[in-house]
């Protein structure tokens, strides 16, 4: 299970949901989708599946920019905030 994260957390996942939505990626509806579940499943302090934080990374493989910040975020998640 994967602890809800930190309010420094959602600062650093909105700024990434800010960017990604001026991003120019694949399968951009999809990504916004998946870190919109993400955001919302975390701030229920809900658990967040591995499928989805891995899917998630997978979509933007095409995005080093946004992989590099999303990875450290993953990483807090992962650890439970």
């Amino acid at each position: 299970a994967i602890a809800a994260p930190a309010s420094g957390l959602f600062s650093d996942l909105s700024k990434l949901q800010q960017e990604l939505s001026e991003a120019d990626l694949p399968n951009k509806k999809d990504a916004e989708d998946m870190l919109a579940d993400i955001i919302k499943r975390s701030s229920n302090n809900e658990t967040l599946p591995n499928y989805l934080l891995e899917g998630f990374t997978n979509l933007l493989n095409t995005q080093p920019d946004l992989l590099e910040k999303w990875k450290p975020i993953k990483d807090s998640l992962k650890k439970g905030g």
